[in-house]
């Protein structure tokens, strides 16, 4: 009876290919163990055509490419990499909950797709296996898996972080972001572009703890998520000039005008100064804040861009991944190290609302 009664909660789906047993009534991934989230599928294809592009690199130390899928829930994203980049990868879909890891093999096995599954505290995987391609879908603070994450990172291998529902991020809840990720933050027109810059640099923060660096290679934001892809340096040189990108912003509350402090161990007299505005003087009392620290380098990188966006023409993905790839391409161009930004939302099935938000450098 009982099981009579899981078969009827089932729902088959199907994402490029891969089709897959989710819960038909799940309505987040707090309610369930085996949640399927239709509206960051262009994350995952995006993910995947950045594995793709890394496999055609010959960066990798490891043949075929050791590829973690670290919080797999239905598997989708571990089973698109071998659907579509095959052989290239030897896939691990990992989830520490009982009821997700047997839906995992259930779906690797209608797929016909060799992929590795495991059910294991992610975090200790992490800590005690090497894999050069990690990825992270989380429904919980990101902050909780980053030292793990770099524990065994190798040279040149690429992180990605997927998160949808870190509220804290987006100032709801500023008490814990300080607590997760050490900076303070506050609601603001360029909020997404705030939160993806504080997550940066609790990356980075513990990337250096092993002496690695990073590079920021691509950041979208998509409604209440955003996915940051960065590749790692190894050397106490590259950790020292990523921990160099990490300062405090001074934000207006009358114009919402900011720029970040500059590189000194000096204090700067008159904060406000650094501001183009003029509502300092303008108006009574202390108009300006401070947030952060935060990551005050790059958000793009247009040469990996431009890569991922050739690549995803082979894709079945290609036609929505399209319009979002040249978007960030033209970004990227557009701005240099210092003075970058992010799109506040970019949408999977319509036209993307891009509202430019720059934070001055």
């Amino acid at each position: 009876m009982a099981s009579k009664k899981e078969e009827a909660s089932k729902k088959c789906v199907t994402e490029y290919y891969v089709t897959l047993l989710v819960d038909k009534y799940a309505t987040s991934p707090k309610k369930s163990e085996v949640f399927y989230d239709k509206e960051i599928a262009l994350n995952r294809s995006l993910i995947t055509t950045v594995l793709d592009v890394y496999v055609k690199s010959s960066k990798s130390c490891f043949d075929p490419v050791r590829c973690l899928d670290g919080i797999g829930a239905s598997g989708v994203t571990g089973l698109l990499w071998k659907k579509h980049i095959c052989d290239n990868v030897a896939v691990t879909i990992n989830d520490s909950r009982v009821k997700a890891y047997e839906r995992i093999k259930e779906n690797a096995e209608l797929n016909h797709l060799d992929v590795e599954v495991l059910n294991r505290d992610t975090c200790v995987l992490l800590h005690e296996q090497a894999y050069n391609f990690i990825s992270l879908d989380c429904h919980t603070m990101a902050a909780h898996y980053l030292d793990s994450a770099f524990r065994n990172l190798p040279k040149d291998g690429i992180l990605a972080i997927t998160t949808t529902d870190d509220a804290a991020l987006h100032a709801i809840m500023p008490e814990i972001v300080l607590r997760n990720y050490e900076g303070f933050v506050a609601r603001t027109f360029y909020s997404k572009e705030l939160a993806v810059r504080l997550f940066l640099a609790a990356v980075a923060r513990a990337a250096a703890r092993y002496n690695k660096g990073l590079i920021v290679l691509c950041s979208i934001a998509f409604k209440s998520s955003f996915t940051v892809v960065v590749t790692v340096k190894r050397g106490s040189a590259h950790a020292n000039k990523s921990i160099q990108n990490i300062r405090k912003l001074i934000h207006c509350t009358m114009c919402e005008d900011r720029t970040f402090y500059p590189l000194t161990n000096y204090p700067i007299e008159l904060p406000s100064s650094l501001l183009g505005c003029g509502c300092s003087r303008n108006f009574p009392g202390k108009v300006a804040i401070e947030l952060g620290p935060m990551w005050s380098g790059s958000i793009f990188s247009e040469e990996f861009l431009v890569a991922v966006h050739h690549h995803s023409h082979k894709f079945p993905w290609k036609v929505k991944a399209d319009l979002l790839l040249r978007q960030l391409v033209a970004e990227a161009r557009q701005h240099t190290t210092d003075d970058c930004q992010l799109s506040p939302t970019i949408c999977e099935t319509e036209n993307p609302a891009t509202s430019k938000v720059q934070i001055q450098g």
